[in-house]
């Protein structure tokens, strides 16, 4: 008797579990249907998680357009914006990814000038540069003829030039600021005071 009513419920599990629908399982699961999917995806993944962000960019490379990659790059300044500078970062890492892989180059280089930037605004200048270095060769593989006028190349290679002159002179006035204070004679800056000092009392 006992074995018959386990048989009894073992039929019905059985029976419950072909005959509902896989909603559950497709929940867990989250299968992307479209870009739409694939960018709430990658915004789900933890900061850091490049591994899995390009994992999930190879897969679903067919979903793959410019407004993605605009959406994502429009993810990556709210992060920016809100000052999660590091989330802001592996956003537009992707971003670069996304946009390489749908062959537009004129995002790929903006999500490179974004990433100067940012690299600027939290004080890491060789990486800031390297940056912009990048972002002006992309325009210029790109777009040879930037003294055209309706290249949409211009004003961006303008852009990436400007700020890696701008980090270049902070940095090399900084760093010649900082040799004269500290590095120069303990003797000389001492004479010079005396002199200045001997000017104004005659």
């Amino acid at each position: 008797m006992a074995r018959k009513a386990i048989g009894i419920i073992c039929r019905v599990v059985l029976w419950l579990c072909f005959s509902l629908p896989p909603a559950g399982f497709s929940q867990a699961t989250n299968p992307i249907q479209n870009s739409d999917d694939l960018l709430k995806a990658i915004i789900s993944l933890p900061t850091g998680d490049q591994r899995n962000a390009f994992k999930l960019l190879d897969e679903q490379r067919s979903l793959i357009a410019s407004v993605f990659c605009t959406r994502l790059m429009a993810e990556a300044e709210k992060a920016r914006s809100a000052k999660d500078h590091a989330r802001a970062l592996f956003l537009l890492e992707v971003s670069e990814a996304a946009s390489e892989k749908s062959s537009n180059s004129y995002l790929r280089a903006s999500a490179v000038y974004q990433i100067g930037k940012l690299y600027y605004e939290t004080r890491q200048p060789q990486k800031a540069i390297d940056a912009y270095q990048r972002c002006i060769r992309l325009c210029l593989e790109s777009d040879p003829q930037l003294l055209d006028n309706r290249s949409n190349f211009k004003q961006l290679f303008a852009r990436a030039l400007y700020g890696m002159g701008r980090v270049e002179f902070e940095t090399s006035d900084f760093q010649k600021r900082y040799r004269v204070i500290h590095q120069e004679p303990q003797s000389f800056r001492t004479d010079r005071l005396e002199t200045r000092l001997h000017f104004h009392t005659e």
